[in-house]
């Protein structure tokens, strides 16, 4: 007789049963553990020791622990796409105002963060911006500073601001739900 039909079922669970009950279960039939969270509150027990007890059923008196380090980590973005793209768009001074709009960005993969956006005019030479505010009421930002889309309105008489202006809509990822932040334009 070998030693698993000698020693008959066995019994496992997770020590201590309390503290990772919520993102850590095992199933003892397959002896498979699995982790899961979508709780930025589960990550208190990053890099924790955690035991797994086994016990002969018929012999509860015959156990053994194992231990091993679980590391929780946040979601990382690898990717933010801009699912629609803002067209160019040409205005003629004195004519009508024109509005164009902006959409959320899509994130890789799908972690649920909220991200921030900026709008700002952006100097392609220098690779520089300048916030698109009251100095320029030209240029409209028509979207709350939380937004996650929104419209830029255009309208001038003014024959000085003619020229060519880059709008860069940016969406980050907050530094406090990644290691570092993450951000495109």
């Amino acid at each position: 007789m070998d030693g698993l039909t000698f020693g008959g079922p066995r019994e496992y669970s997770i020590l201590p049963t309390i503290a990772y009950s919520t993102f850590l279960s095992l199933t003892s039939s397959s002896r498979k553990l699995t982790a899961q969270t979508n709780s930025n509150g589960d990550k208190v027990y990053h890099n924790q020791t955690i035991s797994v007890k086994a016990k002969l059923t018929n012999y509860p008196t015959v156990t053994t622990t194992g231990t091993f380090i679980i590391e929780i980590i946040n979601c990382q973005v690898v990717g933010l796409t801009n699912v629609s793209p803002v067209a160019d768009q040409f205005y003629n001074v004195y004519t009508p105002m024109i509005t164009y709009s902006w959409v959320a960005f899509t994130m890789t993969p799908a972690c649920g963060y909220t991200l921030d956006y900026t709008r700002r005019f952006k100097d392609l030479v220098a690779g520089t911006y300048t916030a698109i505010d009251a100095t320029t009421p030209y240029v409209a930002d028509k979207a709350a500073a939380t937004a996650t889309s929104g419209s830029f309105e255009t309208s001038t008489n003014d024959p000085t601001k003619v020229g060519v202006y880059h709008i860069a809509v940016e969406g980050i990822v907050k530094i406090t739900d990644m290691a570092n932040p993450y951000r495109v334009e």
